[in-house]
């Protein structure tokens, strides 16, 4: 008889404890299937550095970047995620090609499949003007120094007014003329005398550089004979 009864109160105890944790309610968030975010063009692109951007999914709590230089085939973690649409990529190779993908995590770390992969080049380093040499009345060499680098070309700027400007005082010629990469001078020619200009340059690799230095020269006046 006691065993019956002790039985029947076990039963009566396992009832309850059952129908306690069906009424629990689930605090829980349902998972989501993550959607692949799209991943957009790059902005701000400089020398070692860039803003990897996309569009954020539903139901991600964050964003984890992977990049790789020169090929799409062997991607890297970037070391910070986000939970915004966006990311400075910091620590870069200059003037190379980068690719960039993302990914999204939602609250129990289950993630997306990859975005589509974004392509860049990182900018080079801009040359370094010197002193004009050869300064006659008409004409001087603007010359410059480069940091290395693959660099295809350069560009030359020569202005009646100092950089940066708009644009409207450029010299003839000389709005952006290519230089070979051998060569790391230029004669300017076709100027007035007795005239202040400026020359600066940018190296041209997989990508353009800013605007170098600017250098002031001061074209001699004419010598009556």
């Amino acid at each position: 008889m006691k065993n019956y009864i002790l039985g029947v109160f076990i039963i009566a105890i396992t009832t309850v404890f059952s129908s306690c944790s069906k009424d629990e309610p689930n605090d829980s968030p349902t998972p989501i299937n993550l959607l692949a975010p799209i991943a957009t063009a790059a902005t701000d692109i400089q020398e070692g550095q860039f803003q990897a951007n996309w569009e954020t999914v539903e139901g991600a709590i964050f964003y984890r970047v992977q990049i790789t230089v020169w090929d799409s085939l062997y991607f890297m973690d970037y070391p910070i995620e986000t939970s915004a649409d966006s990311l400075v990529i910091t620590g870069q190779v200059c003037n190379y090609p980068h690719y960039y993908r993302v990914q999204a995590f939602d609250y129990k770390n289950n993630s997306s499949p990859y975005s589509n992969i974004i392509s860049l080049a990182s900018r080079p380093y801009p040359p370094i003007a010197y002193n004009a040499s050869n300064i006659t009345d008409s004409s001087f060499i603007a010359n410059f120094a480069d940091y290395g680098g693959e660099i295809y070309y350069y560009l030359v700027y020569v202005s009646t007014s100092d950089f940066p400007n708009d644009g409207s005082d450029m010299v003839p010629g000389f709005n952006g003329k290519s230089i070979p990469s051998n060569k790391k001078n230029v004669t300017v020619t076709g100027l007035q005398a007795n005239t202040t200009y400026y020359f600066a340059f940018k190296s041209a690799g997989f990508n353009i550089s800013k605007l170098s230095n600017s250098i002031k020269v001061v074209t001699k006046p004419v010598v009556n004979i």
